[in-house]
């Protein structure tokens, strides 16, 4: 809320700690969601996505439907989830898949950040397979990675770079 140019700076990229009002949040990513499907934008960055709206069925066919063609025309992707109100297992489960359908989507990326704030719990960490994410799925043109809060299987994190091993700068 400053205007002060040296404070924008120190709080550039820094996740939010402020209160969220999920279903509104949820609510107004969908109508952006409507709107992506008729801009030809390469680059988007969601900086707090309540997870919970991908495990419900008409939510998710909404997302998927505003996505498809949208997210494939992205070069520059940044999403930062928020899954703190997913409890069970299988209310995860779906809500990745979801994600995953969504990434996968966004077929021309080159530069991609994957990042799972629990802000509930700062210091966990979100158990991901980036098998169950990406069903083996590989970004071709992607150069720039970056994850940030999750905790991953050594050989699943390891074949998922290998995929990309071709492109992968950073």
């Amino acid at each position: 809320p400053f205007d002060i140019e040296v404070l924008d700076q120190v709080f550039q990229g820094l996740p939010s700690c402020r209160k969220m009002d999920r279903d509104h949040a949820a609510k107004n990513l969908a109508l952006i969601a409507s709107a992506l499907k008729e801009t030809n934008l390469t680059s988007l960055t969601i900086d707090r996505f309540p997870l919970e709206t991908l495990r419900l069925p008409d939510e998710r066919r909404h997302w998927f439907d505003c996505v498809s063609t949208s997210f494939a025309k992205l070069s520059t992707l940044n999403i930062t989830v928020d899954p703190s109100t997913l409890k069970l297992p299988n209310q995860r489960f779906k809500a990745i898949k979801g994600l995953g359908h969504i990434l996968r989507c966004a077929t021309n990326v080159t530069h991609l950040t994957l990042a799972f704030h629990t802000y509930g719990m700062p210091k966990h960490k979100f158990i991901i397979w980036f098998d169950t994410l990406l069903e083996g799925f590989t970004f071709e043109k992607l150069t720039d990675l970056k994850l940030e809060g999750i905790s991953c299987d050594e050989e699943d994190l390891r074949n998922f770079i290998l995929r990309h091993a071709g492109t992968l700068e950073r």
